[in-house]
């Protein structure tokens, strides 16, 4: 009994923090019931909010104890400091949290992310926690993604006071921006500068519309003229022939490339499909042509080896 459930000298905790890793934007952390190791359909390239991990290399401890230096970048909040030391007859580990903060702390609280024409507000929030009492001036600068319309604002701060304020923000163009701030202060005050990334993004998923005519022996067709009229301008076309009624697989192929979801099952079923397309592209020779991504179906030849080797290089049980 004593083998099984004795303490032993390093106990060893697994836990499941698998749903934290999903896409933030479908909602609060939850068991995964399908999938998802590589959802891409609607994350964002970047988000307006910072996380620090810092790791040191193995250190000799003399003498009971050791400094090991940190480069902490720009942060205000809170770390949580861990560290294991062991020797050939001991094991033993800590943790504490530590605050990180300038002496006056001046911080944005933005949306996660705008879309064009977005009229928006971030929070603006400057605290005196020990600096110099005085005047106090913000001044907030935009990108052409992410606008500022916002004057510097001053604030007359006592050591201890903390005021905030509202910024306008407006959408630009799709796109990643950033969103800066500069803090000057009375008395010799080092200024402070900081910078948020923000996305602009389309409010709505990509749409495929396919439209199919036959198309008699030396008739000819031409597109017309306004056929991406009501698209946004980075919109593209894709007009493909094939001998096959009702099945054209260029424009599959073409949204199969695009597939956002990189799960393990879903580079499999993305794949299968490609080992088959070089055999049907020989019976209808597609003609296509489109700058969209590599490979292309028109070339004659899809390669399914990249799926392949993104799937040869995931971890299984034994490593």
């Amino acid at each position: 009994m004593e083998h099984f459930f004795g303490r032993r000298a390093l106990g060893v905790e697994v836990r499941d923090d698998y749903g934290r890793l999903l896409n933030p934007n479908l909602g609060a952390p939850a068991v995964a019931r399908q999938g998802g190791d590589s959802l891409g359909g609607e994350g964002l390239t970047v988000v307006p909010t910072r996380t620090v991990a810092l790791v040191s290399d193995i250190v000799e401890v003399r003498g009971g104890s050791v400094s090991i230096p940190l480069t902490i970048p720009d942060f205000n909040g809170t770390l949580r400091l861990m560290a294991v030391a062991w020797s050939e007859t001991a094991l033993g580990q800590d943790a504490e949290q530590i605050i990180v903060r300038d002496p006056v702390v001046a911080e944005l609280i933005l949306p996660r992310f705008l879309a064009p024409g977005d009229e928006a507000q971030g929070a603006l929030n400057i605290d005196n926690v020990e600096g110099p009492a005085g005047a106090y001036t913000v001044t907030i600068g935009g990108s052409d993604t992410a606008r500022i319309g916002a004057e510097p604002r001053r604030f007359n701060l006592n050591r201890g006071q903390r005021q905030t304020a509202l910024i306008p923000i407006t959408g630009g163009p799709l796109g990643v921006g950033q969103i800066t701030l500069r803090l000057e202060g009375p008395q010799g005050f080092t200024a402070i500068e900081r910078s948020y990334d923000i996305q602009t993004r389309a409010p709505y998923l990509p749409i495929t519309i396919t439209e199919t005519a036959p198309l008699n022996a030396g008739a000819t067709w031409r597109a017309p003229a306004n056929a991406l009229a009501r698209f946004r301008s980075d919109a593209q076309a894709l007009i493909s022939f094939s001998n096959l009624a009702g099945l054209d697989p260029a424009p599959l192929l073409d949204e199969l490339y695009r597939y956002p979801y990189g799960c393990t099952e879903q580079l499999v079923s993305v794949a299968m499909p490609l080992l088959y397309y070089n055999v049907l592209a020989s019976e209808i020779r597609p003609r296509r042509r489109s700058a969209h991504r590599a490979p292309h179906p028109g070339s004659g030849h899809a390669n399914p080896r990249s799926p392949i080797a993104r799937r040869r290089h995931r971890p299984v049980a034994r490593g």
